[in-house]
């Protein structure tokens, strides 16, 4: 009981046995690692060339749509629940807006993400608000990206847990119209944010 306080060793042993328990933890990590890039590159989940391609757990799912946000060259359409604010995404949606893509959102606008929606706007994304008299309950996210990819995820209420939303990713032009003309129709009945 000294101030400053002092310590002292008690046991050495136990240094080399916390060495030795990290040492295996981290053999244990280098190998499911290697497992997991081993069933990544058995699957053709992300360079597939069919028309349809489901992808399972949130962290996937917004992975997802900022890689196929950074491809964007014209326009990214999306309305969502919540936005998933990472640097990853303002940064990649920053981006795609400095070489002039445009990109408009329409989305549950409350005090839980109001932050985040005054950030999209800042950085030139223009937002309209999701109105679920008009819509319905918000549930299904949805987004069309250059008229050449669309993606319709289900999560909640319907999916309780995260890691079990699905992203159902379309490359058939005639969904991707339907997905683009009902992002329109709403987009018209929608009401703008006001700062």
């Amino acid at each position: 009981p000294t101030i400053p306080k002092k310590f002292q060793i008690s046991n050495l042993e136990k240094i080399k046995e916390v060495i030795k328990d990290n040492q295996e933890r981290l053999i244990r990590l280098e190998q499911e690692s290697n497992n997991l890039i081993l069933k990544l590159s058995q699957q053709k989940l992300l360079t597939s060339k069919e028309p349809l391609t489901i992808i399972k757990g949130q962290k996937n799912i917004v992975q997802k749509i900022t890689a196929e946000t950074a491809k964007a060259e014209t326009e990214v359409l999306a309305c969502f629940r919540s936005f998933f604010d990472s640097a990853t995404n303002f940064r990649t949606i920053k981006e795609v807006i400095d070489k002039r893509v445009k990109v408009r959102f329409i989305g549950a606008y409350n005090s839980e993400n109001e932050s985040k929606i005054k950030r999209l706007l800042e950085l030139g994304v223009e937002f309209r608000i999701y109105d679920e008299k008009l819509f319905g309950p918000h549930g299904t996210r949805f987004s069309v990206i250059d008229n050449k990819a669309a993606r319709i995820t289900i999560g909640k209420p319907e999916i309780k847990d995260s890691e079990e939303y699905l992203s159902i990713w379309i490359e058939s032009p005639s969904l991707i119209n339907l997905l683009k003309r009902e992002f329109e129709n709403m987009w018209k009945k929608s009401k703008r944010v006001v700062l």
